[in-house]
């Protein structure tokens, strides 16, 4: 069966392993993941919708959040920053090639999301990093304010781009 852990508050701290290793459905609304060894959240084949809270100074070598599959949703005033791999190198949310992050709703002023591609930038060419929702049901455009919460970990200039946000 899957499992269903919403987490509304306090912290998840201090692990050898992976904070949260997600094989089900994790609902952040708040609380922080910080201090872990391997990495803030392991995003499997399933569901991560962060709708608030921080994970923060994680030490990973694929990312404070690591979108291995599945899906990895956000909105609202979430913060992932200063998660850095073991040689200091800064790596948040880890996308594997192939892989975005979904904006379901407007992303705070104060939303911070740092993202670090596995495929590299090549000249002349863009990366989608994060699409808006563009079924009629449950529609959301993005905005300049939700593309103010990301930045790259590897310095690359981002955009919008339609209801995606490319880098």
């Amino acid at each position: 069966g899957s499992s269903k852990f919403n987490m509304y508050g306090g912290a998840i701290e201090g692990n050898t392993w992976h904070g949260v290793n997600n094989s089900g459905t994790f609902n952040m609304y708040g609380g922080v993941i910080k201090g872990n060894d391997r990495c803030g959240v392991y995003n499997t084949e399933n569901t991560f919708n962060m709708y608030g809270g921080s994970i923060i100074d994680n030490k990973a070598e694929l990312g404070g959040v690591y979108v291995h599959g599945g899906t990895f949703t956000v909105s609202g005033n979430v913060n992932i920053t200063g998660n850095k791999t073991s040689d200091g190198k800064t790596s948040n949310v880890y996308l594997p090639a192939n892989k975005t992050i979904t904006v379901s709703g407007a992303l705070g002023t104060g939303a911070q999301i740092g993202v670090t591609t596995a495929k590299e930038l090549a000249e002349g060419s863009y990366l989608t990093i994060a699409k808006g929702i563009d079924t009629d049901s449950s529609k959301y455009t993005l905005t300049e304010t939700d593309l103010n919460a990301f930045t790259s970990d590897s310095s690359y200039d981002k955009r919008l781009n339609g209801n995606s946000i490319i880098f």
